[in-house]
This record gives structure tokens, C-alpha cells and sequence, in this order.
């Protein structure tokens, strides 16, 4: 999983860090860097897997703070990436945090 967060579109790319302090790159079509970058993404893309998300279709989970480590932990089983056990109930806890409360660092 890459540390930097890349924004491409067709005149450029601009490669942040999750760090909203760190200087940004850009990088314009056409450039040694930008093609770089895409076949970085495209090997990225080659090497993740799609989930099905119609598998989690029937899971409902309680609203924000109230949901559970169980019920993040059957999501992820149901969605076939179940989470092993070096995951705690911290992480899971940091898991809920970043997908209901996400921080804007561009902001």
C-alpha cells in the first residue's frame, strides 16, 4: 500500500502525502514523471482484486460510534478479506474512525 495519494488527471498527476503539511508534486503529461507515475497506478490497479460488494449486501451495521468490532469483523468476512488476528480492537476502532470521520487534510 503506497504512502502517497495520487490525483491524475489528463494534463497532470499531483502526488500528495497523507501529511497535509508535505510539499505536493505535479507532474505534467507527456513527462518522464507522469508516465512513471501512471504505470505506477496501473500496476497497482493489476495487482489489487475487486470486491464484491453485493456480497456485504444484506449487513447493516449500527451508525457511527455504536458499531462494533464484531460487526466490522463479519463485514470484512463476508466481503472475503477477513481480518486475522493481529488485528485489534484498536485497529478495527481506527478502521470505523477513517471511514466515518475521515480527516481532511487539504483542507
Amino acid at each position: 500500500m503506497s504512502l502517497f495519494r495520487y490525483d491524475l488527471a489528463s494534463p497532470y498527476i499531483i502526488i500528495t502525502q497523507e501529511d497535509g503539511r508535505a510539499p505536493a508534486l505535479e507532474a505534467s503529461s507527456g513527462t518522464y514523471f507522469y508516465n512513471s507515475y501512471l504505470n505506477e497506478l496501473r500496476l497497482s490497479f493489476d495487482q489489487s482484486r475487486k470486491l464484491d460488494l453485493q456480497r456485504a449486501s444484506g449487513i447493516s451495521l449500527a451508525a457511527g460510534d455504536q458499531i462494533s468490532s464484531q460487526e466490522v469483523s463479519h463485514l470484512f468476512q463476508a466481503l472475503g478479506v477477513p481480518l486475522d488476528d493481529s488485528f485489534g480492537d484498536q485497529d478495527i476502532r481506527s478502521i470505523i474512525q477513517k471511514a466515518f470521520r475521515p480527516v481532511n487534510l487539504y483542507e
